[in-house]
């Protein structure tokens, strides 16, 4: 009996992406691609540990989760690839592993695709996006809602455009919520 993902190539997730003709950029050290989320040592966060401690324990608990954090940029690739390491944790048994540990993509403001991660992933994953269409466009890829993220990059084609995509309104907006407000 054929798998889901030998019937439908949709649905074929990929632990590693052969990519010979990609170039790679870690954020931390491209930081004018990230947008809403900030980093140290240990990895990215929406609010500093310290600063969480003072409010309740299940802030605390949540603030290392990526939920808001996006990648912003502008390429003429005709793909876009991420390497991610993100710990395994335990997922919410009402979110799948795409909207729990996943990234997804946006170009010129309408979703193009989700980098799912692998079954059984325990330190990271690679996935890849290709578009249809060629040309210079906006892209956005959105951090996860519940996953605790060290390290990111993201792949273009080498030799590709690459320039920054500023916000278009550059002021910080603060939300306090319940799941319901990061996107659970």
């Amino acid at each position: 009996m054929k798998t889901i993902s030998e019937i439908d190539s949709n649905f074929k997730v990929e632990k590693r992406v052969d990519l010979p003709d990609a170039k790679f950029y870690n954020v931390k050290k491209n930081p004018q691609f990230l947008f809403g989320i900030s980093f140290d040592e240990k990895g990215f966060y929406r609010m500093k540990e310290e600063d969480a401690e003072k409010v309740n324990e299940g802030v605390l608990g949540l603030c290392r989760n990526t939920s808001g954090g996006r990648i912003r940029f502008v390429t003429d690739s005709p793909f876009v690839a991420i390497r991610v390491k993100s710990p395994l944790r335990e997922m919410p048994p009402h979110i799948s592993p795409a909207g729990c540990i996943g990234f997804d993509l946006y170009r010129n403001r309408t979703f193009c695709g989700i980098f799912p991660p692998p079954q059984n992933t325990e330190a990271g994953y690679e996935s890849v996006v290709r578009f249809p269409e060629q040309g210079l466009a906006e892209i956005t890829i959105h951090f996860p809602l519940y996953s605790n993220v060290e390290e990111v990059e993201f792949g273009i084609k080498e030799g590709s455009f690459l320039e920054e995509a500023p916000l278009e309104i550059n002021k910080k907006i603060l939300f306090y919520g319940s799941s319901i407000t990061q996107g659970g």
